[in-house]
């Protein structure tokens, strides 16, 4: 899925653009990771004194795996509106 990825961006945007949302998307990615790492964290955590620290890391991975989702959708949309290549295809 990822060389679809890489494909299609690189026929339908230009490539200063491509590298801002190479950036969000990888970054996104790692926190994707990250969010995983907190919730196995949390499911096998077994000390009442950790369990609020798990909690916090939790709450703090989904909210910074979310903002990084919005500047992905962000770049996108922002291309989209520039260029309005990607707006037109298919329609």
């Amino acid at each position: 899925m990822a060389t679809d990825w890489q494909g299609l961006r690189q026929r339908l945007l230009p490539a200063r653009e491509q590298a801002a949302d190479t950036t969000y998307f990888e970054l996104a990615q790692a926190a994707h990771r990250e969010l995983e790492a907190a919730y196995s964290q949390f499911r096998e955590v077994k000390d009442p004194d950790l369990v609020d620290h798990a909690i916090y890391r939790v709450h703090a991975a989904e909210r910074h795996y979310i903002f990084l989702l919005r500047q992905v959708r962000e770049t996108q949309d922002a291309s989209a509106r520039e260029g309005g290549r990607i707006g037109s295809i298919g329609g």
